[in-house]
């Protein structure tokens, strides 16, 4: 994969590439969360998280997606459609022919369900958004008039679906805030037929060998790349992984992110 060799070839070139994940976040470190796990506390947020409370800077409030769905136009989804991430997500799931699949779809963490509405057109299938907030939901439904489009309120870590009932499940900029990794990978696992997607998982981008998540606490925290694909690898087979060409930044961290997307197969 010609984006993968390109950015781990600029980490070798980077003499900090080889320190150890404790030095990488030393400057932001407050406190160790498990003196017997990888994951690390760093820097507070001065906002909340959208996508694990019931307001907050990321997508904005309960009233925000209400305005923003009302009268959704073709306007509106133009403007969705041409962000950065959702091109680059979008030509992987068109060249890994995952818009021709069998199986329904779900959609978990899907906030503003664009994505949702969006999957649904592409595939034809029936396409479940999920999300913690009950709020979000009930305007989402509220607004919705596609015939192959529902959304429902749950948990990425206890998804009330039953084993092997999705053949995509897609999950895009979500796990980066919540703490149990292995927990919501095992739920995803098991409700998967085929095929899963996380996007937007996001990296320090000079040293995109580790993880930036976020929780609904304000808390940053960091664990390595390697790690995850690990387990990953335990459940799955890898069928493309790439990095976006977005740069940003989380609150009160100088290191600027970027956000990597991984397509994968149910072993």
């Amino acid at each position: 994969m010609k984006i993968m060799r390109k950015i781990f070839n600029f980490t070798e070139r980077n003499k900090s590439v080889n320190r150890d994940i404790d030095d990488i976040i030393s400057p932001y470190k407050t406190y160790i969360l498990n003196t017997n796990s990888p994951i690390y506390f760093m820097n507070s947020l001065p906002k909340k998280v959208g996508v694990l409370l019931k307001e907050g800077n990321v997508g904005g409030s309960v009233d925000y997606f209400d305005s923003l769905l009302t009268d959704y136009n073709e306007e509106k989804k133009a403007r969705f459609l041409s962000r950065p991430a959702v091109v680059e997500i979008s030509e992987m799931l068109s060249r890994n022919n995952i818009f021709g699949m069998s199986g329904d779809i779900l959609d978990v963490g899907c906030l503003s369900g664009e994505w949702t509405r969006y999957l649904a057109e592409m595939t034809g299938r029936n396409c479940t958004g999920i999300d913690v907030n009950p709020e979000i939901v009930e305007v989402l439904n509220k607004h919705n008039n596609i015939h192959n489009v529902n959304y429902i309120s749950g948990d990425v870590e206890n998804l009330p679906f039953r084993d092997a009932s999705v053949g995509l499940v897609f999950v895009s900029g979500v796990l980066q805030y919540v703490p149990d990794f292995e927990g919501a990978i095992s739920e995803l696992y098991r409700v998967s037929s085929e095929f899963v997607f996380i996007g937007r998982l996001s990296l320090f981008r000079h040293h995109p060998e580790v993880i930036v998540y976020q929780d609904g606490k304000h808390k940053v925290w960091a664990r390595r790349l390697r790690e995850v694909r690990s387990y990953l690898l335990e459940k799955f087979d890898i069928i493309e992984e790439s990095y976006s060409s977005e740069v940003w930044y989380v609150d009160n961290i100088s290191e600027p992110v970027i956000n990597s997307h991984f397509l994968l197969r149910r072993k």
